[in-house]
């Protein structure tokens, strides 16, 4: 069996976070920084962390991952194109398998399989007055390839 990486992982979420989502409005990925001062929503995507397992004979589980996805929206945006933003991005992960594989050219390594995604209003923290912060988090297996 396969050992899965993090790098792997987050590679392949990346991947298919940006498949999904393409670049309207912009995604600021792990490690990433950018100047949010012309946007007026934005996502931000982290890998909350990564607990990998002891692989045992015949168990897939090689540990456990929780994925943050911030929807940041400054005040000249409605509730109603908040709540598109937060549904476009719940869509990606939840309920999903995403296949891992070192690049997208590579074979399939394994997947990480998601639960539905936790939501929760955090704009009571938000740097722009009036503005919303949202996050959607997810929790989910890591599977190797059998």
């Amino acid at each position: 069996m396969t050992t899965i990486t993090l790098s792997q992982i987050s590679g392949s979420l990346c991947r298919a976070w940006s498949a999904a989502m393409g670049t309207t409005p912009p995604t600021i990925y792990p490690q990433m920084f950018a100047n949010t001062d012309q946007w007026s929503t934005w996502y931000e995507l982290i890998i909350e962390s990564w607990t990998p397992r002891w692989p045992r004979a015949g168990d897939p589980v090689q540990g456990s991952i929780d994925v943050r996805v911030t929807v940041c929206a400054k005040p000249t945006i409605t509730a109603a194109q908040v709540t598109a933003l937060l549904e476009q991005a719940r869509l990606v992960f939840s309920g999903q398998a995403i296949a891992v594989r070192s690049s997208s050219s590579d074979p399939i390594v394994g997947r990480v399989r998601f639960q539905d995604a936790v939501v929760q209003n955090q704009s009571e923290k938000t740097a722009h007055p009036g503005g919303q912060l949202w996050q959607l988090q997810w929790t989910g297996n890591v599977l190797a390839e059998q």
